[in-house]
C-alpha cells in the first residue's frame, strides 16, 4: 500500500389571527294568514322565525360556517414558523458564506479543479460501468471512520486499487476533505500521477456537503451527525451535528 503522502502537510491550525365569525340571524314579520280571507288578494306566506327554521336550513347554515373557517384556516399564516424558517434559512446562507470563505483562503488548487455539490450529485445519479465515479475521502482514517460521503473510499483504499489498476482510465475522481485544503493537493498528484480522466476536488468538501442537507455515514453505513471536522477552525457544521476534533496539541 503507498504510504499517505499529506501528513506532514495536514495538521495545521487549521416561525390572521382567527376572524371571529359573526352568524347573521334573519327574522321576517309578516302577517299572520287566516283562511278564508281571500277577500284581501294576499297569497300564504311563509313563516321564516328563528325558531320554526328548517333542519336542513340548519344543518346547511352550519355548514357553510364550517366551510368558511376552514377557508380562514388555510388563509392563515403561522407567525412563529414562518419567523423560524427565516432564522433557519439565514444561519445556513451564515454558514455556507463561511465555508466559501474558507475555501478562498485555504484551496491552494486551481478553482478550474473544483467541483460543486450539486454537480457531484448529478455524477452519483449518472454513475455507470462506462464511466464510474469514484469519491476519495483524502483525510486521515480517524476521521474517515466518524463519518464520510457515502460511497466514498478512503484514500488508502482508493491507491490500493489505483495500483492494481482497478481503477479504469474512463474513471472520474472526485477528492473530498474538510474544506479542501488536502484535496486540493491530492488533487493535483492524481492529476500529475495517475491515468484517469477526471479529477476534481469538491469544493467546500464535508463541510459543504452536510451544510446543504446530504448525510454522511459511518464505516458500517449507518447514517450519522458526527462529523470530524479536524480542529476548532473547522467547525462550521449545522444544528443537530455533533463537531468531533483531534485534541488541541
Amino acid at each position: 500500500m503507498r504510504p499517505l503522502k499529506l501528513k506532514g502537510l495536514i495538521r495545521i491550525v487549521m416561525s390572521l389571527p382567527l376572524l371571529g365569525l359573526m352568524g347573521l340571524s334573519v327574522s321576517c314579520e309578516v302577517s299572520e294568514y287566516k283562511p278564508g280571507a281571500a277577500n284581501q288578494g294576499s297569497e300564504s306566506p311563509l313563516n321564516t322565525t328563528d325558531a320554526e327554521k328548517s333542519p336542513a336550513a340548519e344543518n346547511q347554515n352550519s355548514k357553510d360556517n364550517d366551510n368558511k373557517q376552514s377557508d380562514d384556516g388555510l388563509n392563515e399564516i403561522p407567525v412563529d414558523e414562518d419567523e423560524d424558517k427565516k432564522a433557519d434559512e439565514t444561519a445556513k446562507a451564515e454558514r455556507i458564506n463561511r465555508i466559501l470563505g474558507l475555501v478562498e483562503e485555504y484551496d491552494n488548487g486551481p478553482t478550474e479543479d473544483r467541483t460543486t455539490v450539486e454537480q457531484l450529485k448529478l455524477w452519483i445519479e449518472a454513475d455507470s460501468p462506462e464511466r464510474p465515479l469514484y469519491i476519495v475521502d483524502s483525510r486521515f482514517i480517524e476521521e474517515f471512520e466518524v463519518s464520510h460521503l457515502p460511497g466514498a473510499l478512503h484514500q488508502s483504499v482508493f491507491y490500493d486499487k489505483l495500483d492494481n489498476g482497478e481503477i479504469p482510465a474512463s474513471a472520474r475522481v472526485v477528492v473530498y476533505c474538510t474544506i479542501g485544503f488536502r484535496s486540493s493537493f491530492f488533487t493535483q498528484g492524481l492529476k500529475d500521477e495517475a491515468s484517469v480522466s477526471e479529477v476534481w476536488n469538491l469544493e467546500g468538501s464535508i463541510l459543504m456537503w452536510v451544510n446543504q442537507g446530504n448525510a454522511v455515514y459511518t464505516s458500517d453505513n449507518v447514517e450519522s451527525k458526527d462529523v470530524h471536522v479536524f480542529d476548532e477552525r473547522w467547525d462550521v457544521l449545522p444544528d443537530g451535528y455533533v463537531a468531533v476534533k483531534f485534541p488541541a496539541e
